[in-house]
């Protein structure tokens, strides 16, 4: 067996919640809908804009049926990211209008969806470079 097909069917077996942060780039919008439909998590996030988001969706031809879009700016969880943020980096110097602030961007959103219990896992990198995404996750999970 090739090594993306056994990976494909431990993820089917293992049906982790996935979290896809930057959910307004065209490639992870496809790659959502990929996912769901072979199966390979329990469910897909979408981090961005819920109007970014679908228009993307739209222009690609992609079904976001069963996929949810969460927008850190009108979450109902924003407060309590921002919060378990400021609390994770105020020994740094963190202050909570900052917290609240970084908690907006879809990276550290994504790993606060894990940190929290939300989602198992984050996919990230399409737009962001690696080191962008590693300091939201080492920041926060």
């Amino acid at each position: 067996m090739d090594f993306v097909k056994e990976m494909k069917e431990k993820s089917k077996k293992m049906q982790k919640r996935l979290v896809l942060a930057e959910g307004t780039e065209y490639r992870t919008v496809k790659a959502a809908r990929i996912i769901l439909d072979e199966k390979l998590a329990a469910s897909v996030t979408l981090v961005g804009k819920i109007d970014a988001v679908k228009a993307v969706a739209e222009k690609e031809g992609v079904s976001l049926q069963g996929i949810t879009i969460v927008d850190p700016a009108t979450s109902e969880k924003k407060d309590l990211y921002a919060k378990t943020y400021y609390e994770l980096r105020k020994h740094k110097g963190m202050t909570q209008e900052q917290a609240a602030i970084d908690m907006g961007a879809q990276l550290r959103w994504g790993a606060m969806m894990v940190h929290l219990g939300d989602a198992d896992a984050m996919v990230a990198g399409a737009e962001s470079t690696t080191a962008d995404v590693l300091r939201a996750g080492l920041a926060i999970i």
